[in-house]
């Protein structure tokens, strides 16, 4: 009996045992079951991933390939817009840009698919389909776009919208079916694929703008530098219509005199010898006669038996003449007369007369007009100086900048021996170099740390918009090519024509080593300004290569000669506000302004922090203590 029960024990302890074993190996069956099905999961998670990727990078490789640099934006993004006519079917295909002016989404191309079938561009505005009468809006407010792919009603029509970056533009396809819906897989491929062309359509939209501004600059700077171009040859035109008046009225000589309240230009044209125009505008003051002898009538003609006939200036008397006649072509704000005589008495035929009267009041009418357009071009230079100074005003590192450029391209004009109006012209066009930042965006040019090289390449644009506002303002083809050229380099890596050594006009060659010496003395944001000297040292290591010599040596050898007169008189190379080109509404207000004897850092208060100035750093400081210490 001990035995069986022994015997049935025992059977109960394998059983037991066997019990044991079979239920962790079938937990461990379990989670094994479970990992295994998992990681099918994840594997087919991510190789379904992994195509959506694919599938994004193809998106985006083909949109990128429709890009190319030598066509216009419009072609480009017609072709853009037109990649999506296999993967949504729509009766049209449209890209909206944003407009910083309007602050919302303006139509600016679109494409239709013409009965469905080959899409095709639409530049002339948008065609009405034949199925829908729904016509795409012009334009969208920013607030009612999505920043992702995503379905877009308006009113009871569906569009898909496909932004390509903030504040740049998006894609819209639409109509869509009403049964339309944007599916996941989608959404993923086309906000990866969009995501790769940002960059590039917003530097085309960006590049697109500033050469239309550019293009129109240079339209306006045709037209007027066509005016310009007939009225700086104005004598040729007067000495032109003069000598017909001549030839018409059979004289032997005509002169044209200007009255004004103060004085008598004399000759204004004159096409008589030029002994016989020495003798005219020596004489000038006794012409005052010239108003008394025709009085209120358009036309006189006095004979040598005329008691009048004394009353002519001994100078044209002594001509050996036997009649004179006066012609009144004053017209609009010019007063003038033109004077004729002849060697013997002629009578005027009534229709040459008329024909002579034609042609002398011309000339009035050339010269008032020569004067109308100087006066436009005073007042663009007025205003333009206006603008410069604004933009240096914007810091307070580069107030007086401009000024401080004029004076020292006037310097270095005067140390090469240039003409005076050589000095003028490049002193204005040193002025007025930076001009052409206001054609940029204002985020652009107010940039205080390092330009990307795509900012950079948009600033370089700002030589040829120096250029073009130049040109279609004062239309003075000299200044224009100083500014297109002042970031010319001699060794030939300069921009924007990569010009080389005589190639750069000497204008140019001098603003660049003005804008290069200032921009190292008075420093900019967070950049401080280097002592004087090392601004010197700086210069003539760049000479040869980025700047001329000759004009390098010209401003040192002034600096030079600055600095002896200095020693001598044991002061700084001048007072602060003469050296810093300080406007007077900082000046006035500073305690140092006017007085001599002590220096201007020895003051215990000053404003130079109005023009991002400290002593510490300021050449006008650096420049006295490295002489004292050599």
């Amino acid at each position: 009996m001990a035995a069986i029960i022994d015997n049935i024990d025992l059977g109960q302890k394998v059983q037991d045992v066997k019990l044991l074993l079979e239920q962790p190996l079938g937990m461990v069956v379990l989670v094994l079951g479970i990992f295994v099905f998992l990681a099918i999961i994840i594997i087919l998670v991510l190789r379904k991933r992994s195509i959506r990727l694919k599938e994004a990078e193809n998106l985006r490789s083909q949109l990128l390939q429709t890009f190319k640099l030598d066509r216009s934006k419009n072609d480009n993004i017609s072709d853009l817009i037109g990649k999506f006519a296999n993967m949504v079917v729509s009766p049209g295909y449209y890209f909206y840009e944003y407009d910083h002016f309007e602050n919302a989404y303006l139509l600016m191309n679109s494409r239709i698919n013409s009965e469905m079938g080959a899409v095709g561009p639409a530049y002339s505005g948008l065609l009405s389909y034949k199925k829908e009468t729904y016509e795409m809006p012009q334009r969208f407010e920013t607030s009612s776009i999505p920043a992702k792919a995503a379905v877009l009603r308006e009113g009871d029509v569906k569009l898909l919208v496909l932004p390509v970056g903030e504040k740049i533009g998006f894609i819209c396809i639409g109509p869509v079916s009403r049964y339309y819906r944007l599916k996941r897989k989608m959404r993923f491929i086309l906000n990866k694929g969009l995501s790769g062309i940002q960059t590039i359509l917003y530097l085309m939209i960006q590049n697109d703008s500033l050469k239309l501004q550019v293009s129109d600059m240079e339209k306006k700077a045709q037209a007027i530098s066509n005016m310009k171009s007939s009225l700086s040859d104005y004598s040729d035109i007067l000495t032109a219509l003069a000598s017909i008046a001549r030839t018409t009225s059979q004289a032997d000589g005509i002169f044209v005199l200007k009255f004004d309240s103060a004085s008598i230009t004399m000759p204004v044209i004159s096409v008589e010898e030029d002994a016989t125009k020495d003798l005219l505008t020596k004489n000038a003051d006794s012409f005052s006669v010239i108003l008394d002898l025709i009085g209120s009538e358009e036309y006189v003609c006095i004979k040598q038996n005329d008691k009048d006939f004394i009353e002519i200036p001994d100078c044209i008397r002594a001509l050996g003449i036997k009649q004179f006649g006066i012609v009144d072509i004053s017209y609009k704000k010019f007063h003038g007369f033109a004077c004729y005589y002849f060697a013997e008495e002629v009578k005027l035929e009534s229709y040459l007369k008329s024909t002579m009267m034609v042609m002398v009041k011309k000339i009035g009418e050339v010269l008032e007009n020569y004067q109308m357009y100087h006066g436009i071009v005073n007042s663009y230079v007025s205003i333009l100086k206006m603008v410069a100074e604004t933009l240096d005003n914007v810091s307070a590192h580069t107030v007086g900048r401009s000024e401080m450029m004029y004076r020292y391209a006037y310097v270095i004009g005067e140390s090469l021996g240039l003409s005076d109006l050589d000095k003028q012209e490049i002193a204005l066009a040193a002025y007025l170099s930076n001009i052409g930042v206001i054609g940029l965006s204002s985020s652009l040019f107010l940039k205080s740390d390092k330009y990307s090289d795509e900012e950079f390449e948009m600033m370089k644009l700002h030589c040829e918009v120096g250029a073009s506002i130049i040109e279609s303002t004062l239309g003075n083809p000299n200044i224009a090519r100083y500014i297109l050229e002042h970031h010319e380099r001699i060794d030939g890596f300069g921009y924007p024509r990569r010009l080389k050594g005589d190639d750069i006009s000497v204008g140019a060659k001098i603003l660049a080593v003005v804008q290069f010496y200032t921009a190292k003395l008075i420093g900019r944001e967070g950049r401080q300004p280097i002592a004087f000297y090392k601004g010197v040292e700086q210069l003539e290591a760049a000479s040869g290569t980025q700047l001329d010599p000759l004009v390098v040596t010209a401003l040192v050898r002034w600096l030079e000669e600055k600095k002896r007169k200095a020693i001598d008189e044991g002061t700084t190379l001048g007072p602060c506000w003469e050296m810093r080109c300080s406007p007077t509404n900082i000046c006035s207000s500073c305690p140092i302004y006017g007085k001599s004897g002590r220096k201007c850092f020895e003051y215990p208060e000053n404003n130079c922090k109005a023009h991002g100035n400290e002593c510490d750093t300021c050449f006008v400081k650096t420049e006295f203590l490295e002489r004292k210490m050599r």
